[in-house]
C-alpha cells in the first residue's frame, strides 16, 4: 500500500478535514504543546495527559470538560505511553469518552429514572464487566454493553445463535482509534477490520436481549 504524504502546502486541505473531526483539533494542539514541554516517553502519569487535554479543549467549541472529568476518561490500560503516536490515541479516545458522558448526561435529564428503577441507558464502563475474547455476554435491549476488552488482531467479529439488530462501536489505541455502525448479526459476523492494536473495547446495543460474543 502506498504511504499517503502531506507538505506544507497541503495544510488548508488538512484544515478542511480536521474540521470534520473537531476532537482530532484538539489532540493535534495538545500534541503540539506536548512537544513545547518536551515531554519525556514512556509517559506513566494520566494527569499529564489530562492537563494536555484540558489546556487545549476549549480552544474548540463544544468541549468543557473539566480537568477531573478528562482525568476519569484516560484508560489505564493505555499507559505506559510509549511515544506520540501512542499519546495521540491516549488523547483522542479520552475526548470520546468525555463526549459519551455529556450524552448519557443529557439524556438522563430529559427521562430521569425513578428511583429504584434499573437505569437502562447507562452504558458499560471498565469496572462493570471483565469482557475479554471468546466469552458469551448478555446484552439487554436499547442498552450498551461491553462484549470485549482485550488485544485485537485489527478484525471484529460478532457472535449470536439468532439473529439480531444491533449497533456497535469499538475503541482502541490503532487507528481508527473510534468506529461505530449497525449490523444484524446471525453466527459468526464481521463488522469491522482495521488494523491490529493493544488495547480494543466492542461495546453493543441490541434492539432485544440477545447473548453476544464477539472476537
Amino acid at each position: 500500500m502506498q504511504r499517503i504524504v502531506f507538505t506544507g502546502e497541503d495544510f488548508e486541505v488538512l484544515d478542511q478535514v480536521l474540521n470534520l473531526v473537531p476532537e482530532l483539533r484538539i489532540c493535534a494542539l495538545a500534541l503540539k504543546r506536548a512537544r513545547a514541554a518536551v515531554i519525556r516517553y514512556p509517559l506513566e502519569s494520566r494527569q499529564v495527559v489530562a492537563k494536555l487535554l484540558h489546556d487545549a479543549a476549549p480552544v474548540v467549541d463544544g468541549h468543557g470538560a473539566t480537568r477531573s472529568q478528562i482525568e476519569n476518561g484516560i484508560m489505564a490500560e493505555l499507559f505506559p505511553i510509549k511515544d506520540e503516536r501512542e499519546l495521540a490515541a491516549c488523547l483522542y479516545l479520552a475526548l470520546r469518552r468525555c463526549d459519551e458522558d455529556f450524552a448519557r448526561a443529557a439524556e438522563a435529564s430529559r427521562s430521569p429514572t425513578t428511583v429504584g428503577e434499573e437505569d437502562t441507558n447507562r452504558p458499560s464502563r471498565a469496572d462493570d464487566t471483565t469482557a475479554r475474547w471468546g466469552q458469551w455476554v448478555h446484552c439487554e435491549a436499547g442498552v450498551w454493553t461491553k462484549v470485549y476488552e482485550a488485544p485485537s488482531t485489527g478484525f471484529v467479529y460478532l457472535w449470536s445463535n439468532a439473529p439480531v439488530a444491533l449497533k456497535w462501536r469499538r475503541y482502541s489505541d490503532a487507528p481508527p482509534w473510534y468506529a461505530d455502525g449497525q449490523a444484524t448479526v446471525s453466527g459468526k459476523t464481521v463488522v469491522f477490520h482495521g488494523l491490529p492494536g493493544l488495547y480494543t473495547r466492542i461495546e453493543v446495543k441490541p434492539e432485544s436481549p440477545s447473548d453476544i460474543m464477539a472476537s
